[in-house]
């Protein structure tokens, strides 16, 4: 076979559009076998499927979505005027399912979805523009035990893979929104300081705190919360901002909250971090993002939404949490994760085609694999 020469690319019917990728039968086994054993946690914990469109129009996709997520959107038009988009995010059309086909379900609602997302992202650092969710939304649940679920069974998926080593970063939008509320920071300069916080970029941050005019001392207080990371300890370092008005909920939830953790056993995977405010704008209370060691990216990420139904005139909290499926495939290749293929049993065609095929059905209703063997490979040309 003759090979490419090095730095020479490939034809262009050989590439793929950036951000895409192909799966081949292994490789589509281990993603089968992530979503089958995801799917196994969710149901197990009573969620019903919920399956939505690939496209809608790009108005109602964008509800309760960041300007970042908002602007990566893959624009299409249906040829009436109306624009249209492919899903970005997951949590929005399962929301809108809810409070158009399910408004008088009763309550709570648990739903789950595994299902793939478009991005118009920068191709770097292992992003794609198409990736797989898989995740869980419950509807109706307004206490700490409805955010509890949701951190347990996230826990208990990543173990069914076989993940052992984990970090969930938890927080609270709560404390950081009472300290800009109490600085009087809101509008685009909130929403500078708040990316800023996101992206852990604390030259933004000062930039985006001294164009907000924030006072010195206030200032100060916001960097030193948004570095706060620790186990239970760091509840009893954030208690002086019980005094702020939002704080002392938001210190409360997390409080009980922990009591659940330590109960489950999961203590030692949870870590306090209340820098942790994600992209999202339709978050309003406790969220998080799961990592692993040796994985750059987050492997999950979710968080509690009490208001994104209010855009459909339903009055509903809600909390949930999405894995990304290629990034647990990502781990997997690199913790040495195999998945067995199924073992095969070669028909031999010699005995007759009525006989083979009879063989070959008999093999297949024991629950086993049958190929029907013709003869010797065929030779690949050169």
């Amino acid at each position: 076979m003759k090979r490419r020469p090095i730095g020479v690319r490939p034809p262009s019917w050989v590439r793929l559009p950036e951000g895409t990728t192909s799966y081949t039968p292994a490789d589509a086994r281990r993603k089968a076998h992530v979503e089958s054993s995801l799917r196994q946690v969710f149901e197990g914990w009573g969620y019903g499927q919920a399956i939505t469109p690939t496209f809608d129009f790009a108005e109602q996709l964008g509800v309760g979505l960041g300007a970042e997520l908002r602007e990566s959107m893959m624009r299409l038009s249906d040829g009436s005027g109306r624009a249209l988009a492919l899903r970005v995010d997951l949590t929005t059309p399962v929301a809108r399912l809810v409070a158009t086909r399910m408004r008088e379900a009763p309550l709570p609602i648990r739903l789950y979805y595994i299902e793939n997302v478009f991005r118009m992202e920068e191709v770097h650092r292992g992003r794609r523009r198409e990736f797989w969710q898989a995740g869980v939304e419950l509807f109706g649940g307004a206490g700490a035990g409805a955010d509890a679920e949701v951190l347990i069974l996230a826990a208990e998926s990543l173990q069914s893979l076989g993940l052992r080593e984990f970090q969930i970063n938890l927080g609270h939008l709560g404390l950081i929104r009472a300290i800009l509320d109490h600085m009087g920071i809101d509008g685009t300069e909130r929403t500078w300081v708040l990316e800023a916080i996101d992206r852990k970029d604390e030259t933004a941050l000062a930039a985006a705190l001294r164009a907000a005019r924030a006072p010195a001392r206030h200032a100060a207080s916001l960097r030193r919360l948004v570095g706060l990371v620790g186990r239970h300890e760091a509840l009893k370092a954030a208690r002086p901002l019980r005094t702020l008005p939002g704080a002392r909920e938001a210190l409360a939830r997390l409080e009980e909250l922990w009591g659940w953790i330590a109960d489950a056993g999961l203590e030692r995977h949870v870590a306090l971090d209340f820098g942790e405010v994600r992209g999202m704008d339709y978050y309003t209370g406790v969220n998080f993002e799961i990592f692993a060691p040796g994985v750059g990216a987050a492997l999950g990420a979710g968080g509690r939404y009490d208001r994104l139904l209010a855009h459909y005139d339903m009055d509903m909290p809600a909390v949930g949490c999405a894995f990304t499926v290629e990034a647990l495939l990502g781990w997997m290749e690199r913790a040495g994760v195999q998945v067995a293929a199924p073992r095969r049993v070669g028909i031999d065609m010699s005995v007759g085609r009525c006989a083979a095929l009879r063989e070959a059905a008999s093999v297949r209703a024991r629950g086993q694999v049958a190929t029907l063997e013709f003869g010797p490979p065929a030779r690949r040309k050169r």
